[in-house]
């Protein structure tokens, strides 16, 4: 993170991550960012190359929960 706070979904745990964490995670782990807060966030992300990158990811829908943060 380099500036702002946004939480972070992985699995099923939620976690805050404020500027200055870096977050390793793991291919397996399903994942998602959130900004919940009233500022802008800035984050840098590194993945490396898929040669099919739509045979790598799936869309699972309602992943946020509907009574906490998230979308």
């Amino acid at each position: 993170m380099i500036s702002g706070t946004l939480q972070f979904k992985l699995d099923g745990q939620i976690i805050d991550v404020p500027a200055g964490t870096a977050v390793r995670v793991a291919p397996a782990v399903t994942r998602s960012i959130w900004n919940d807060g009233p500022s802008d966030a800035e984050l840098v992300i590194c993945s490396t190359r898929l040669k099919d990158p739509h045979a790598d990811g799936e869309l699972i829908e309602d992943f946020w929960p509907v009574n906490g943060a998230g979308p």
